[in-house]
C-alpha cells in the first residue's frame, strides 16, 4: 500500500510503502531503500526534500532518514530519532520551514531544529518542543498529505488527532523559548 509520493527537484518519483519501504524511479529504472539497506522502518509515510537536495522520509518506527548523495546504484543514509533529540520516532509529517528550519510532526507533538550536517550519533541542539506537556494544544499530528503546512505569511497549519483541537495554527515568530541545558529549547508558556 503506498503511502506517500512525491517527486524532487531532478524529477525523481518517490514512493513510501507501508511495509515495503521507499522506492525512487528516476524515469528510466527503480532503486528500492529498505531497512535492509539502510532505512529505520520499512513504513513510510511522509517524504520531502530540503533546500540542499536531501530526501527526508518519515518512518514510524525509527525517526526520520535522510537520503542524500543519491546516484544511480548508491546513496548516503542517515538516521534521526529520539537518540537525537527528537520527542518520539513515529513521524507523521515532515515540513521544511521558510527560514530553513525542519520541523517534524510525530505522535508526541512537533520537533523544529537546524537542518543538520551531522553524524548519526550527534545530538540535535537547539531542539524546540511543541506538545501538549509544554502547554501547546498539540498531542500528535495527524498522518495524511499536507496535514502540516506552512502558508505564505510564516504560519504553519496543523492536523491533529484531538478532537478539541483538530486544527492549530502556529504563529512562529511569537514564540518566546526557555534554554535548558541539554540543549533543547522549550517554549515559554
Amino acid at each position: 500500500m503506498v503511502l506517500a509520493i512525491f517527486e524532487d527537484s531532478k524529477g525523481r518519483m518517490w514512493f513510501g510503502s507501508y511495509g515495503g519501504g521507499l522506492s525512487c524511479f528516476d524515469g528510466k529504472t527503480f532503486t528500492n531503500y529498505n531497512r535492509k539497506n539502510g532505512l529505520s522502518g520499512d513504513n513510510i509515510f511522509c517524504i520531502t526534500e530540503d533546500k540542499k537536495g536531501n530526501i527526508w522520509v518519515g518512518v514510524d518506527e525509527g525517526g526520520v532518514c535522510i537520503i542524500s548523495n543519491i546516484e544511480k546504484d548508491s546513496a548516503t543514509i542517515r538516521t534521526i530519532s529520539t537518540k537525537q533529540g527528537l520527542t518520539d520516532n513515529f513521524i507523521t509529517q515532515i515540513l521544511q520551514l521558510q527560514d530553513g528550519r525542519i520541523m517534524l510532526g510525530t505522535n508526541f507533538g512537533v520537533n523544529i531544529f537546524d537542518c543538520p550536517n551531522f553524524s548519526n550519533k550527534e545530538k540535535l541542539k537547539n531542539i524546540q518542543v511543541l506538545n501538549t506537556e509544554n502547554g501547546y494544544p498539540i498531542k500528535d499530528v495527524n498522518v495524511g498529505q499536507n496535514c502540516m503546512i506552512q502558508d505564505k505569511d510564516g504560519i504553519v497549519w496543523l492536523g491533529t488527532g484531538s478532537d478539541k483541537t483538530a486544527v492549530v495554527r502556529l504563529d512562529l515568530s511569537k514564540l518566546h523559548t526557555n534554554s535548558k541545558k541539554n540543549g533543547s529549547v522549550y517554549p515559554k508558556y
